[in-house]
C-alpha cells in the first residue's frame, strides 16, 4: 500500500482541527466590515408560509461555522458583512426535515438574498400544533427572556447579556431545551467550552430528538481532540436523524484521524448515499481515499467535485491534489511500493 503521507494533497481532515477552533473566536472577529450581508428567508414549501424560530447555521466551505442563529416572526433572518466565498445554509427545526442549501458570495454585492424551503416532518400539522401548544404553555417571563436573549445573540451580537436574559428564561422553564441550546451557543462564542457542553448536553437531555444541539457539540469535541466521545455523540444524533448526511461526514472525519482508515470510509460512503449530500463529500472521499492509498479511486472523487462544483473556491487545492495523484499514479515507483 502506499504510505499515506505521501499524499495528503487537500488535508481536509486534519485542517478541519483549524476549522473546529474557529467556533470559538468570537463572532465579531469572523465577520468584515466591508462584506457581503445576507439574508435568509425560510418557508414551508407547498404553502410558503414564513417559518418563525428555525435555526439556520452558516458554514463556510467546507466546515467553518461562521454563525448560528433563529429566524424571526417573518421567517427572516441577516448574516454578514461576510466575506466572498461559497457557504452552506443548514436549517433545522423541530416538525420539520433539515433542509440547506448553497450561496456563493462574489464579493461585489453589499447585499445578497437566498431561501430555503423545509418540508414538514411526518404528520405536519399536528407535529407543529404541539411545539406551538408547547411554547403557549411556557411562562410568559421564559419566552420574554428567551426573545430579549435571541435578539441580543443575533442582533446586537452580544453574548454575555444574551447569558443574562437566557438563564432567566430556564429560570422561569427548566425545561425549556431551546433556551439551553441558544446558551450553548452563547458560551462558544465566548470561548467557554466546557459551558458550552453542559448547556448542549441539557437541552439533548430535555429532548433528544431536538437535532439543533448535536452538531455544536459535536465540534466543541473535535476541538478538545475528544474522537472517542464525539463518535459517540454522533451515532446518537445519526439515531434521531436517520437521514442526515452531516452525521456519517463527521464519523468519517474522526475516525480517520484515529488512522481508522476502513471505518472511515465506510462513513464516507454512508454519508454518500443520503439524501441531498453535497458536492463536499467527494472531497472527503478524494482524501481517505488518497491517505489511505486508494489512487485511482481518490482521483475519481476529485473529479466528481470538479464536476459538481467548478466554481468552489477550493478547486486549486483540488487541481493541484490531482495532479500530484495522477503523477502518482503513472511512477512505476509507486507500484512497488505496495
Amino acid at each position: 500500500m502506499l504510505r499515506p503521507q505521501l499524499f495528503r494533497c487537500l488535508l481536509l481532515i486534519l485542517s478541519v482541527l483549524a476549522a473546529a477552533s474557529q467556533l470559538f473566536r468570537p463572532l465579531q472577529a469572523q465577520m468584515r466590515s466591508g462584506g457581503t450581508v445576507l439574508r435568509v428567508r425560510i418557508s414551508e414549501r407547498k404553502s410558503e408560509t414564513a417559518i418563525e424560530r428555525v435555526r439556520v447555521e452558516i458554514i463556510r466551505f467546507p466546515s467553518e461555522v461562521v454563525n448560528a442563529a433563529f429566524t424571526d416572526g417573518s421567517g427572516g433572518i441577516e448574516f454578514g458583512p461576510l466575506d466572498a466565498g461559497s457557504y452552506v445554509l443548514r436549517a433545522s427545526k423541530s416538525g420539520f426535515q433539515d433542509a440547506e442549501t448553497t450561496v456563493d458570495l462574489n464579493g461585489r454585492d453589499r447585499i445578497a438574498n437566498a431561501s430555503i424551503e423545509m418540508e414538514p416532518q411526518g404528520q405536519a400539522s399536528n407535529s407543529g400544533g404541539k411545539v406551538s401548544a408547547r411554547t403557549l404553555s411556557l411562562p410568559a417571563a421564559a419566552t420574554d427572556n428567551f426573545q430579549k436573549g435571541m435578539e441580543a445573540l443575533q442582533a446586537r451580537r452580544n453574548p454575555r447579556q444574551s447569558l443574562e436574559f437566557l438563564q432567566k428564561a430556564i429560570a422561569a422553564a427548566p425545561d425549556y431545551y431551546e433556551a439551553y441550546f441558544l446558551e450553548g451557543t452563547a458560551y462558544t462564542q465566548l470561548n467557554s467550552a466546557k459551558e458550552a457542553e453542559s448547556a448542549f448536553r441539557k437541552a439533548i437531555e430535555l429532548k433528544p430528538d431536538f437535532i439543533s444541539p448535536y452538531y455544536p457539540l459535536a465540534l466543541v469535541m473535535f476541538g478538545q481532540k475528544r474522537y472517542d466521545d464525539e463518535e459517540q455523540l454522533l451515532q446518537q444524533a445519526m439515531k434521531q436523524n436517520a437521514d442526515g448526511w452531516q452525521w456519517p461526514f463527521e464519523l468519517a472525519r474522526c475516525t480517520a484521524l484515529r488512522g481508522q482508515w476502513a471505518k472511515a470510509l465506510d462513513y464516507g460512503h454512508m454519508a454518500s448515499g443520503k439524501p441531498n449530500a453535497p458536492s463536499k463529500v467527494h472531497l472527503l472521499m478524494g482524501d481517505l481515499y488518497s491517505n489511505s492509498g486508494h489512487i485511482p479511486e481518490a482521483i475519481s472523487e476529485f473529479e466528481q467535485f470538479v464536476k459538481a462544483d467548478p466554481q468552489s473556491p477550493y478547486m486549486p487545492k483540488v487541481e493541484k491534489a490531482l495532479t500530484s495523484l495522477r503523477a502518482a499514479a503513472r511512477t512505476p515507483a509507486s507500484a512497488d511500493s505496495r
